[in-house]
Order: C-alpha cells, then sequence, then structure tokens
C-alpha cells in the first residue's frame, strides 16, 4: 500500500534534495504517469500524530520547491500501477488544480462559533445515565436566537475581513467545524507567494479593527501552508474527496 503525499506536473519537476529523516519516511519516490508525477512512500507502520505530522512536514518541503496539489493525509493506492492509473484516469483535474495552485500558499483565519449548550448538557446527561431536565420553548427560542446573533456577528467579521484583503488573494472560501474543542467559522485563503508580505501585513492592520466575539484572544490564524483547502477541485471546495482505500 503506498501513501501519496502530493501530485506535481513532470515537467515542473526538478532536482529537490529529499527532506531528512526524521522527516523522510523510507521508500519515499516520484511516480511517473507521463505528464503528471506522484510522490509516494509505503504507509506508515502506525496512523498517529508522528505520522501525521511527518507527512505534513514531506509535503510542505517540496511545496517550497515546486508547484504540487498537497493529498489529505491518508490518501493511498495499492501499489505502483494503480497511482499511474489515477493520475491518468484524473489527468485533466489535476492540470486544472495545478493551474490554481500554481505559486500559492495558503492562510486560515477560525473563529469560535456557539455550541449548543443545551444539547451538550443533554448528551452528557444521557451519557451518564442520568435523564435531561428538559428545557422550556421559550429557553430553547433564546438560546436559539443567541447563538444566531453570534454567528452573524462571527460572519459580519469575515466579511470585513474579506474587504480588507481584496485583491490579494486568488480564492477564498468557509468552512464549519470542530478545531481544538470548539466549534469554528474558518476563512481560508489562496494567496499568490508575491503577494504574501502584503497580505500578511493587511491581515494583521484588519484584525487590529474588527470586533472579535469573545475578544481578540478567541481568534486564531494559521499558515503559510499548502493549499490542502484548495485541493480538493478547481472550485474552491474545502474537502479532499477521500477517494483512496
Amino acid at each position: 500500500m503506498l501513501y501519496l503525499y502530493c501530485i506535481c506536473r513532470t515537467r515542473d519537476l526538478r532536482p529537490c534534495p529529499p527532506p531528512e529523516p526524521p522527516d523522510g519516511p523510507l521508500g519515499l519516490r516520484w511516480v511517473d504517469a507521463g505528464d503528471l508525477n506522484a510522490l509516494a512512500a509505503p504507509a506508515p507502520a502506525a496512523s498517529d500524530v508522528a505520522s501525521l505530522l511527518a507527512y505534513g512536514q514531506v509535503v510542505a518541503h517540496y511545496h517550497a520547491h515546486l508547484d504540487l496539489v498537497p493529498m489529505r493525509y491518508g490518501s493511498r493506492l495499492e501499489d505502483a500501477d494503480a497511482v499511474r492509473a489515477h493520475l491518468r484516469a484524473d489527468h485533466d483535474r489535476y492540470e486544472a488544480l495545478l493551474e490554481t495552485l500554481s505559486d500559492c500558499v495558503e492562510l486560515g483565519v477560525r473563529l469560535p462559533l456557539p455550541a449548543d449548550a443545551g444539547a451538550g448538557k443533554q448528551a452528557s446527561a444521557a451519557g451518564a445515565g442520568v435523564a435531561a431536565a428538559p428545557r422550556s420553548g421559550r429557553d430553547y427560542l433564546l438560546a436559539r436566537r443567541a447563538r444566531l446573533e453570534v454567528t452573524a456577528a462571527v460572519e459580519a467579521v469575515l466579511e470585513q475581513l474579506d474587504e480588507a484583503l481584496a485583491g490579494l488573494y486568488r480564492r477564498r472560501h468557509r468552512e464549519q467545524g470542530w478545531f481544538a474543542g470548539e466549534r469554528r467559522l474558518s476563512a481560508y485563503y489562496l494567496v499568490p507567494r508575491p503577494s504574501l508580505p502584503a497580505f500578511q501585513r493587511r491581515l494583521a492592520a484588519a484584525l487590529q479593527t474588527v470586533a472579535v466575539p469573545g475578544g481578540p484572544q478567541a481568534l486564531l490564524t494559521s499558515g503559510p501552508w499548502p493549499p490542502y483547502s484548495f485541493a480538493a477541485a478547481d472550485d474552491g471546495s474545502a474537502t479532499q474527496e477521500a477517494v483512496f482505500t
């Protein structure tokens, strides 16, 4: 079984020293499929945090030297022949992605969203074998309104950031999910490398002026990283399709 790390155009592949151990896994190699190449290595013995971090280091190492499509951790195929068959079958999709992601990095902004505290209490009570006290209809509606108001405020902050950063990113998308134990609304920006210093300066200035629900300490930024969030399709969608088993 081979893990896929990233995909690049064959014409862009140039001599690049491999990452040094422990980040460079044994058996790491490029699999040639004509116009495209895939970086692959045998699946790690264990799927743990250390393996995930090492995987990310390999992708980041090559992204510093090449235009590439970064693959999600766990993307795998049976062998080199299966990798070649996949690259040929999805050739046009990967070519379009490489065009979109060319010379770009990803930066993210995450803001907390209100959790459904009532649902959390009910789940905890159920897990403990205790019947949860029902909430009144009025309490439910008040809690729901409060959550919607905070969500609207978070969305307004991201709209202000989009406006402040206009002209410095190629793509942007948002997604909701859990991060560090909190439900968050995240905005991801696909930023051309030449625009990165200006983007970071303007983002830092904008974050000084927006009213973040929960205070400035509630806001998290990330990157620059390889553009994982834009690697699913040439439409800016957020999630790498789990097509490999």
